[in-house]
């Protein structure tokens, strides 16, 4: 899954935009603007020329032409689901691998409950996923294609007892020793239900009922954890521990730390010199 954002030039209207490149993803649109103008994806026009703010449009491979022509503007927020991701949701959700060209739904605008708060939880988040790191990007995108899938395929998806279980006590302490290892890379959900023996949908939902958290969740607090420990020692800035943890940044690691303990690494590194 990959995040892009996107907007028409400040001045210039009408302003047209054209595409034929092909690509294999699914993708949704939420539109943080009112649009009027002229689209039409591969001859659909989903929206009669109308975009409303908040809105989501889901589209699916390009096979053909995207024409559109804006006559104010826009600003979207753009999800891409590649094929690989619909192949693995809709293998666990029907035991079957699906039809090499599908395409979950024509172009239309979505008013799922379900995917309009999972793509909310994603819209500002960057591509290493903001203060919760990649595995929040790898759970939501998950869920999210497993959501599309089910609609796809009209009914409710019902976990199987396998999926209500939870990790099984060798394969979470498998997982726990991977994540203590790897506290300094950044750490997927792939890595993780790899070490555990796992698909990501099984062991996903199978961690977080055994340890009541979320894999994220999990390596996050564990980072700010060790954190504290290496606040400790006066030797390492918080600069050398940002990137001693894997966060991109010393902001980064500031901004996931408050998020956690609620003060700067700065001020509880002071605090705990000066009680």
């Amino acid at each position: 899954m990959s995040l892009t954002h996107w907007s028409t030039p400040a001045t210039a209207f009408p302003y047209e935009v054209s595409t034929d490149a092909p690509g294999d993803s699914h993708l949704l649109t939420f539109s943080f603007t009112t649009s009027r103008g002229e689209f039409s994806f591969e001859g659909v026009n989903p929206n009669q020329g109308h975009i409303e703010a908040s809105s989501i449009l889901i589209t699916g491979p390009n096979r053909g032409v995207f024409r559109g022509i804006f006559f104010r503007p826009a600003q979207f927020f753009r999800i891409y689901l590649p094929h690989g991701l619909i192949e693995e949701c809709y293998a666990e959700l029907t035991m079957h691998r699906p039809p090499s060209d599908i395409i979950l739904f024509e172009p239309q605008i979505l008013s799922d409950r379900i995917v309009r708060q999972l793509t909310m939880s994603l819209v500002g988040i960057d591509e290493d996923g903001g203060p919760f790191g990649p595995t929040f990007l790898d759970s939501i995108g998950l869920a999210l294609t497993s959501r599309l899938v089910a609609l796809h395929l009209n009914r409710r998806v019902n976990p199987s007892p396998t999926v209500r279980t939870p990790l099984a006590p060798w394969r979470l302490q498998r997982v726990v020793d991977y994540v203590e290892s790897h506290l300094s890379d950044r750490i997927s959900l792939s890595d993780l239900s790899e070490a555990a023996g796992l698909s990501r949908m099984h062991f996903a939902a199978q961690f977080r009922l055994a340890t009541g958290v979320s894999p994220h969740a999990y390596i996050i607090k564990r980072k700010v954890e060790r954190a504290e420990q290496l606040l400790l020692d006066q030797a390492f800035s918080i600069v050398d521990i940002a990137l001693l943890l894997g966060f991109s940044s010393q902001a980064h690691f500031t901004q996931v730390f408050k998020k956690i303990i609620g003060d700067t690494p700065h001020r509880w590194r002071q605090n705990i010199r000066n009680p």
